[in-house]
């Protein structure tokens, strides 16, 4: 049965065992900070709707207390023998999660060279706005992830409220919130939506749905897998689709692209 939220707050990091959460974050932020200045000016910069994104974002979270009640039954369901005793699921969910990572930074910066190779500025800047979705979203759910040290349901999937703050930093298991693989779909799958939408208008009626269709398999993987409760792939794709949604409104992309 579930129970209700659980908050201890801890003065030290004590790792169960050692992870390079802190490492990625730094590493992921560095890059996301070491891009050009100049790359952005007045002239090809556009508004951001500020609002519509907050309302965005916003709505994925209530979303996510909307399911939460959900977690620890669902979680149980997906561990019974006669859903885990398929191959085929076990398989899929196996590749789905392969996909989102590494998959969907590969997806990003293969678009990108591409593009820049064949000199397609539309393909490269598909793959330039993806990796700052990516880049952004990801030190996003990182930090969130190791502040908020949520326990994971391969601990127990009978406690979805167990947070013991701060404990992410040192420990995998205590970072359950948001789903980082489900944060990468999205966001790989927003960029991707948003850009076919702005500049392959005729191809944007069946790209868009399977463009999430798929990343929301990546959700029920993550699942399936027992790495993450529902709520954690709902607040992973909002921040996903967020940051995808930003970067191909930002659009700060003239000295990254052959000219």
């Amino acid at each position: 049965m579930r129970t209700g939220l659980r908050w201890v707050a801890v003065t030290g990091v004590s790792a169960d065992r050692p992870t390079t959460r802190s490492r990625v974050l730094a590493a992921a932020l560095a890059v996301f900070l070491s891009r050009p200045v100049a790359a952005v000016t007045a002239q090809d910069t556009t508004a951001v709707p500020v609002g519509r994104d907050a309302l965005i974002g916003a709505a994925f979270l209530g979303g996510a207390l909307a399911v939460s009640p959900l977690d620890s039954r669902l979680a149980i369901e997906l561990q019974r023998p006669a859903s885990q005793g398929s191959a085929f699921l076990r398989n899929a969910s196996n590749g789905f999660d392969a996909l989102a990572v590494p998959g969907a930074f590969v997806i990003a910066a293969g678009l990108y060279a591409g593009g820049w190779l064949a000199r397609d500025r539309p393909i490269a800047t598909v793959g330039l706005h993806s990796g700052e979705a990516l880049i952004a979203s990801a030190a996003a759910t990182e930090f969130i992830g190791a502040v908020t040290g949520r326990a994971r349901p391969s601990i127990s999937t009978r406690h979805s409220g167990t947070f013991v703050i701060g404990k992410g930093f040192g420990s995998d298991s205590y970072a359950s919130l948001p789903s980082e693989h489900a944060t990468a779909a999205f966001a790989l799958a927003s960029v991707v939506a948003a850009e076919v939408d702005r500049r392959w208008p005729k191809r944007a009626g069946w790209v868009k749905p399977a463009a999430y269709a798929i990343a929301s398999l990546v959700g029920v993987a993550r699942t399936y897998k027992n790495q993450h409760w529902l709520s954690d792939v709902v607040v992973g794709a909002g921040i996903g689709t967020t940051a995808g949604l930003l970067a191909v409104q930002y659009r700060g992309d003239q000295f990254w692209l052959p000219h």
